[in-house]
């Protein structure tokens, strides 16, 4: 059974998973964030798949989502549907190693994150700083993405290491400590 949580993100009782869907505001970013405790809280080491289809949007309210993604146990798979952008790009970025994936049609673009009121300076570099930790790209070269209004392919985000793989069919994660 699905439920609508807030405008733009979905939730299913039954899988484990998050739908991101729509701009990301203070609402979508708060639902993004409880559905991920409850659901480390309910099986501390059971995979979450977050499934994004994003334009991005609040810098803020994005990095709380990639923080709590990376203060839970569970294996997160991050699937980058269409267009992911902005912010966005962050949070699939943030998915666990090996499980950052994107369907063929997918597409990377850092078009309008320099429009986002709510990228301060310091908030860009937090993204610039958040980014380059995942992609091990240096905090320069994600400056300049987000300057040049980079969009990215499939195929270019692996080679900028922004995801893992191209799938149609998300890659299996493994459960942590045997479960």
């Amino acid at each position: 059974m699905m439920k609508k949580c807030s405008t733009g993100l979905l939730t299913s009782n039954r899988a484990r998973q998050v739908l991101l869907r729509g701009r990301i505001t203070k609402q979508i970013a708060a639902c993004c964030v409880a559905r991920l405790l409850v659901l480390a809280s309910e099986a501390p080491r059971q995979p979450i798949v977050m499934q994004v289809d994003s334009p991005g949007g609040l810098i803020t309210e994005s990095l709380m989502i990639v923080s709590t993604m990376k203060g839970i146990k569970c294996p997160v798979t991050t699937i980058c549907q269409s267009s992911v952008g902005g912010s966005a790009v962050m949070i699939a970025a943030q998915g666990s190693p090996g499980l950052r994936v994107a369907m063929p049609s997918a597409r990377f673009s850092f078009h309008d994150l320099l429009n986002e009121p709510s990228l301060t300076p310091i908030n860009q570099e937090l993204f610039a700083e958040r980014l380059a930790q995942s992609t091990k790209r240096s905090v320069q070269e994600v400056l300049e993405w987000m300057a040049e209004g980079a969009v990215f392919s499939p195929d270019e985000a692996i080679a900028n290491r922004l995801i893992d793989t191209i799938s149609v069919v998300p890659p299996t994660p493994r459960f942590a400590d045997g479960e």
